[in-house]
């Protein structure tokens, strides 16, 4: 099949950088990001369709995708949600100020075993 699809200047330049930077020609960068994104024919054996189980992998795709630019709007947009610290008394060590303080009935050792099951 071939495929003609109009860029403007600006995604023509981007499209033009990226491949650059990959060292293969552009058509072969376009190519290769839209078989990369297309869902298959069929389901992969052991992922329901529709159920969202490769939305991590398609999240962190899209981030590691975003230009320097991106990150930046990303970056002043996500220090706008951020609450100023209440300060440490003096001598105290963060871990000491949160320490034994989980908003919930667990224990230290429970958040600690929930976090290592996580990562």
């Amino acid at each position: 099949m071939t495929l003609t699809i109009r860029l403007t200047p600006e995604e023509e330049a981007r499209l033009q950088a990226a491949a650059q930077s990959q060292g293969v020609d552009p058509a072969d960068w376009a190519k290769r990001l839209l078989t990369e994104h297309l869902p298959p024919l069929t389901p992969e054996p052991g992922v329901r369709e529709g159920s969202g189980e490769d939305l991590l992998s398609e999240a962190v795709a899209r981030m590691k995708r975003r230009t320097s630019e991106e990150v930046s709007d990303a970056q002043v947009r996500a220090a706008g949600f951020i609450r100023p610290g209440k300060p440490l008394a003096p001598g105290q060590t963060i871990l000491e100020a949160v320490g034994g303080r989980w908003p919930g009935d667990e224990s230290d050792e429970e958040v600690t075993d929930a976090l290592r099951r996580l990562s």
